[in-house]
């Protein structure tokens, strides 16, 4: 398991705000920032996931996608 961590991980705090979270993450490319204390504890864990649901209530994910797919069928095309 140690192999597979960061050696040293961007940590936030429990306080910090959503906006700079997002931020840190996009830019740096990180899917999961650990949450620490000030005891330097770990007390959670921030995901991609759990950012994406601030975005949408439970009832608004029931709701179809706001959008159609439209396959279309195409005659094969010979490439040699």
């Amino acid at each position: 398991m140690v192999e597979a961590a960061t050696p040293w991980p961007h940590v936030c705090a429990p306080g910090t705000d959503v906006c700079d979270l997002v931020r840190l993450m996009t830019e740096r490319k990180i899917d999961a920032v650990p949450v620490a204390d000030r005891a330097n504890q770990l007390v959670g864990l921030v995901t991609s996931t759990d950012l994406l649901l601030l975005l949408i209530s439970r009832e608004e994910a029931k709701l179809p996608l706001p959008f159609m797919f439209h396959i279309e069928q195409h005659s094969a095309v010979n490439v040699s």
